[in-house]
């Protein structure tokens, strides 16, 4: 399955899931129930799409976590959020349990 961030906004956000099994699903979250959720792990966040998508959550004032292969690109990253609620950690998603291990180090 995949992802794919479409908006972020103060409160909002839109994301589209798509699974091979079921096709394409879009859920909407707006006001109390999105911030609610304030977490999001990110992989690729130490550049492009990644950062931008960091940026946006971390000043709406959630939780973020970084995850990338470029120890000193996530360094870079984090120090352009600017933000004590930013995490980062290197991580190869095509290992199995090294993604465990980020998730609950997360």
């Amino acid at each position: 399955w995949f992802t794919d961030l479409l908006r972020v906004g103060d409160a909002d956000w839109t994301m589209m899931m798509k699974t091979p099994s079921r096709g394409s699903t879009k859920t909407t979250m707006t006001g109390r129930k999105a911030m609610d959720t304030k977490a999001i792990f990110i992989t690729g966040g130490a550049g492009g799409m990644g950062l931008a998508t960091g940026q946006r959550f971390a000043e709406a004032g959630w939780r973020v976590g970084l995850f990338d292969l470029d120890a000193a690109a996530l360094a870079a990253a984090k120090a352009t959020i600017g933000s004590e609620a930013v995490m980062t950690g290197v991580l190869d998603v095509t290992d199995p349990g090294a993604f465990s291990e980020a998730v609950k180090l997360f």
